[in-house]
C-alpha cells in the first residue's frame, strides 16, 4: 500500500504466494491509486497455468540443450545442406570449431568426391524433401581418420522455418572390429 500511495500506479507487480495446501498461486497485480476518492482501483489476475507451462516450457529447452550437447553422436542443424549449428560432439569427431563449422556445407565434409556421391546425395535429398526424413550410410573425414557414419535427417521446424536435424553415428569402430573378426575367421579357416 505505501508503494501504490507513492507511484499512484502500479503495474505488472508478479508475485506468488504459497496456500496452505501447499499449491503456489502466481499473480499479477495492476493497481492505480485514486487520490481524490481515496480508493485504489485495479486488478488481479492469476497467472499460475500460465507460470507452470512456462517452467514445463524452460524445463524441456534445458533437457533437449542437454541432449543436443552431451549426445555421443555429432548433430548438426542444417538450412538445406548449410550448417547452422553443431553440438561438442560434432565439433570433436571433425576437428572443426563452431566458427568455422558454420555456414559449411554438409557433403564438404565427405571423405571423397565422385559423380557416383553427388548421385547418392540427389537420390537422398530427393527422399528427405518427398518424405520428410531419410537414413543412409556415409563416410566422413574426421580428425584423425575417415568417420564411417550411419547418418538419420530429419526434418525440423523451428518457428516458421523448415530446417533439417543431421544426426551422425559413428559407427568406425563397431565395422573395425567387424573386419577384424573377418580376418581372424578367413585367416583360422585357413588354417
Amino acid at each position: 500500500l505505501d508503494i501504490i500511495s507513492e507511484t499512484v500506479r502500479f503495474n505488472n507487480y508478479q508475485t506468488h504466494f504459497t496456500l496452505n495446501n501447499g499449491s503456489t498461486k502466481w499473480l499479477v497485480f495492476n493497481f492505480y491509486f485514486d487520490e481524490l476518492h481515496q480508493y485504489i482501483e485495479g486488478s488481479v489476475v492469476d497467472v499460475s497455468d500460465i507460470q507452470k507451462a512456462s517452467n514445463a516450457l524452460r524445463k524441456s529447452e534445458e533437457k533437449y540443450k542437454l541432449m543436443y550437447e552431451e549426445s555421443n553422436d555429432a548433430i548438426l542443424i542444417l538450412d538445406g545442406s548449410r550448417v547452422i549449428d553443431v553440438n561438442r560432439r560434432g565439433m570433436q569427431i571433425f576437428g572443426i570449431p563452431k566458427e568455422q563449422f558454420l555456414d559449411l556445407d554438409l557433403w564438404s565434409l565427405s571423405l571423397t568426391d565422385s559423380e557416383e556421391l553427388r548421385n547418392q546425395i540427389k537420390l537422398y535429398t530427393t527422399k528427405l524433401r518427398q518424405v520428410g526424413n531419410v537414413k543412409f550410410n556415409w563416410v566422413f573425414k574426421g580428425r584423425y581418420n575417415s568417420i564411417e557414419a550411419e547418418v538419420a535427417i530429419v526434418e525440423l521446424v523451428i518457428g516458421k522455418q523448415m530446417l533439417h536435424q543431421c544426426v551422425i553415428h559413428d559407427i568406425t569402430e563397431k565395422n573395425n572390429s567387424i573386419r577384424a573378426l573377418e580376418r581372424s575367421t578367413k585367416n583360422f579357416e585357413s588354417v
